[in-house]
């Protein structure tokens, strides 16, 4: 490898090491050897020039992570979204120009890998066509719509029309583990047949023909945005463009895949299940929480400062024992700006005090029991005194 070089002006020097893996692989390729007259050549060893372009450094893999976060922040609540992970491995952009012949889809200007929008549009297009012919009854024609141009568009004839979707890139985040994307090899044994024109036979000399791949257990971010407003109101209606969409995915991971050589294995996909039902974990806990806030703002709208705090704590489900009742009310008091409590705060402190203690100790703290001894006593008594001390003018209750 000492005598491999890129070809490139010298004053650029050989030091690609902090250039992205896509960089490395198209313009600075260390695979060339000077000939005796004073140019370049391939040089033979090409595996090894090629393993050492693909590997990641750490800002090749926080800008991957950086670029699927900036979709998610884009995207919020209204991109429909499906998360999956790679079971083997993909490739795309093969029919590049390149001098290893076969060429690989970087994202300019990043030099990282990533599945254009539209070949990712073409899958789920030939999925719903499959899926239509074979007769499934949520993609078969109307009167009033055809699912398939509706989403993907017709351009065909006078009836052109622009589908109502729009598929974003997809990024590959790659397990921390991985150091590189993976090179790998075809060797084709019938090259005088194909390229050639000679009749084929078993003794061809086999060409192994190095490409670019990601490997398997890639996490990608499906993001679909839908301009509703395009969709035949059948399939507005119940967003039920989400649930045609749904289907052709999972009909493309399970019978097309994606990028180039899909026909052997390469680019094949599925549901990151335990990643979707986090998110419908997160998204049932957001509006549990929602529901909750929009409650305790509905039964706090006309209380003072010191009762809305209280009524939102009960709204909560109170407290889970005695003593966590003391710990609250203690740091309550401790906060309290007020030389005493609204008369519906001094409501809500009597309600609580009997329920979790009893009805009279905010009659008679000090009150004592047979053998002279105190029936109230610890912080449950110190509490009711502080209570007492700030009990409204005029409450008679």
């Amino acid at each position: 490898m000492s005598n491999t070089i890129a070809a490139v002006p010298g004053y650029l020097g050989q030091d690609f090491e902090s250039a992205a893996p896509g960089h490395r692989f198209y313009l600075y390729l260390q695979f060339w050897q000077r000939t005796r007259s004073g140019g370049l050549e391939l040089q033979k060893a090409k595996a090894e020039s090629l393993t050492r372009a693909l590997k990641l450094g750490n800002n090749d893999k926080a800008t991957m992570a950086a670029l699927a976060e900036r979709q998610e922040r884009l995207a919020g609540d209204h991109v429909w979204r499906l998360p999956a992970k790679s079971v083997a491995p993909l490739t795309t952009g093969l029919g590049m120009e390149h001098p290893l012949e076969n060429g690989f889809a970087f994202l300019s200007p990043y030099g990282l890998p990533y599945l254009p929008g539209s070949g990712i549009k073409g899958v789920l297009r030939q999925a719903a066509r499959e899926l239509q012919q074979d007769g499934d009854p949520q993609w078969q024609q109307t009167e009033t719509a055809d699912p398939i141009a509706e989403l993907f568009g017709n351009s065909t004839g006078d009836d052109g029309k622009r589908g109502a979707l729009i598929f974003w890139d997809a990024f590959p985040v790659l397990p921390r583990t991985a150091e590189s994307l993976a090179p790998d090899v075809m060797t084709p044994h019938q090259t005088h047949y194909y390229r050639d024109g000679e009749a084929p036979h078993d003794s061809g000399q086999p060409n192994p023909i190095l490409f670019v791949t990601i490997p398997p257990g890639a996490q990608f971010e499906f993001f679909v945005d839908c301009k509703t407003s395009l969709l035949a109101p059948e399939l507005a209606a119940s967003n039920r463009w989400q649930t045609l969409l749904q289907d052709a995915f999972e009909y493309a991971f399970d019978w097309l895949g994606f990028g180039a050589k899909t026909a052997v294995g390469y680019g094949q996909m599925e549901i990151d299940r335990e990643e979707q039902k986090e998110r419908h974990e997160q998204a049932e806990r957001a509006r549990a929480e929602a529901e909750e806030t929009a409650r305790i703002k509905q039964a706090t709208a006309d209380l003072p400062p010191d009762a809305a705090t209280i009524e939102a704590q009960i709204q909560r489900g109170g407290w889970s024992g005695n003593e966590d009742f003391i710990d609250w009310m203690e740091q309550w008091l401790d906060g309290l700006q007020a030389s005493e409590l609204s008369t519906q705060a001094w409501q809500r402190v009597e309600q609580q005090m009997i329920r979790h203690f009893d009805k009279s100790i905010l009659v008679d703290p000090d009150a004592m029991k047979k053998r002279n001894k105190p029936k109230y006593k610890g912080r449950k008594k110190d509490l009711a005194k502080r209570l007492l001390q700030l009990k409204p003018n005029g409450d008679n209750t």
